[in-house]
């Protein structure tokens, strides 16, 4: 007896979507391992002792303080009309941190809106909250650390012009009717009436995002203290040294935001040596940004994996139902 036409069609592109995730698998795993062997060249040039006691904290602290903004690409996707449950949007949103590791970054906005997607989710609208969520938090990064530079802080000229410089271009995008024209020329004509809307959010929007982010990199300033503590760094006072890692780390993530490199890759490690140098040395600075690499990317890795534990318990529990079958009622 022959197999009916439908139960072979749906076969085929169950295959197909199987092969698709393993294919997303091996390049986000590809970029991960690149990432992990660059690092560990960069201490082999140092001399370092292992602590994980402050590695571990660093790792913690990170995923308290990106926290705020997991929630704010929650809060924005139900502004816009979606109706996600706020744990798939935080499981989605930790998930997503994996893609910045690939070339380009499209691939943390597939991996979020893909994770996030379901009943009550219209994934183009997820996409534009990545887009709203990731512009907003990397211009208040910029922002933050030019303002810390100009008013507080003791850096060569050039690195203060520099984070005014990134802070612009981050934030003019930012701006609504700025967005919109971007909107039309990445957006095909069909969805951009719909994307656009999602830039056009009121203020009360992105005045919650901005204070979101303020506190995500103040907390983030905590992450690299501890790791430059794992660096055996002389930091006597860390309340007192905050605002240069803050400064630091802002300018760092959005440096390599900026250039493209998977996970901002050597660029990253450059604007910390040069910002953390003069307080502690070349070679503690050098080592603590790059344990600040391995810290968080340790930390995204425990938190996918124990994400990706809990989904399978909760497959099995369910008979093996569609992830999103239970959020009919978002």
């Amino acid at each position: 007896m022959s197999t009916p036409a439908p139960a072979r069609s749906f076969r085929w592109q169950s295959g197909l979507v199987r092969a698709a995730k393993l294919l997303l698998l091996v390049i986000v795993g590809w970029g991960i391992h690149r990432t992990v062997l660059a690092a560990l060249e960069q201490l082999d040039q140092h001399p370092w002792q292992w602590r994980p006691g402050w590695l571990s904290l660093a790792g913690g602290i990170y995923l308290v303080g990106v926290l705020p903004a997991g929630w704010y690409w929650h809060w924005t996707m139900r502004r816009l009309g979606n109706r996600p449950r706020l744990l798939r949007s935080l499981a989605a949103y930790y998930v997503g941190h994996l893609g910045k590791y690939v070339p380009g970054k499209g691939m943390v906005v597939v991996l979020r809106a893909g994770l996030v997607r379901g009943s009550g989710v219209d994934t183009r609208l997820a996409a534009a909250a990545v887009f709203y969520e990731t512009l907003t938090t990397m211009a208040a990064g910029g922002a933050l650390a030019a303002l810390l530079m100009v008013t507080w802080l003791d850096v060569r000229g050039e690195v203060t012009l520099l984070s005014v410089g990134l802070a612009l271009a981050l934030v003019i995008p930012t701006i609504p009717p700025v967005a919109r024209r971007l909107i039309a020329r990445l957006t095909p004509r069909g969805e951009r009436a719909l994307v656009a809307d999602a830039i056009s959010l009121e203020g009360t929007t992105r005045l919650v995002g901005w204070g979101v982010s303020v506190l995500v990199w103040v907390v983030l300033g905590l992450s690299l203290e501890a790791a430059l503590l794992a660096a055996d760094a002389d930091l006597v006072d860390p309340l007192a040294e905050l605002p240069l890692c803050t400064a630091a780390v802002a300018l760092a993530v959005v440096a390599g935001f900026l250039s493209f490199v998977p996970g901002g890759a050597v660029v990253r490690e450059a604007v910390l040596l040069e910002l953390l140098a003069p307080r502690y040395g070349a070679a503690p600075a050098v080592v603590g940004a790059v344990l600040l690499r391995l810290a968080w990317l340790g930390a995204e890795l425990a938190t996918a994996a124990g994400i990706w534990i809990a989904s399978l318990r909760d497959r099995r529990k369910l008979g093996g139902a569609h992830p999103g079958a239970d959020d009919r009622n978002g």
